[in-house]
């Protein structure tokens, strides 16, 4: 019976991604921005939204590197899109402010470095 409920939920979490994917589709970001869903193996997780882009490096800005987001999803989301939605612009507003923070200087350094351990 446990391996009947297990097969079920390997189900439910398939469908879950393949949902979350048909309405990743209908959005866009900015150019070269590239927004997947992919199915995540932990038990904890159904989905994870991977941000790739390429950005210039605030520490050389004369060369650009890749940078990859990982987001896990909560399969709650497929069932409702537009909680989807605000969940997907708050994933891109996390990005947009690590960027900021690795831009934003006082006097040449930078405020708040968010590769560095933070101090309580």
């Amino acid at each position: 019976m446990a391996e009947l409920g297990s097969l079920l939920a390997i189900e439910q979490d398939r469908q879950a991604v393949l949902s979350l994917r048909e309405e990743l589709k209908r959005w866009s970001y900015k150019p070269g921005w590239e927004l997947r869903i992919e199915p995540d193996p932990s038990p904890w997780i159904t989905a994870v939204l991977f941000i790739h882009y390429e950005a210039a490096d605030s520490r050389n800005p004369s060369r650009t590197i890749p940078i990859q987001a990982r987001h896990p999803i909560n399969p709650y989301l497929a069932e409702n899109l537009d909680e989807f939605a605000r969940w997907l612009q708050h994933a891109l507003f996390s990005a947009e402010r690590h960027e900021s923070q690795e831009w934003l200087r006082r006097d040449g350094a930078i405020y708040d470095d968010p590769h560095q351990t933070r101090r309580q």
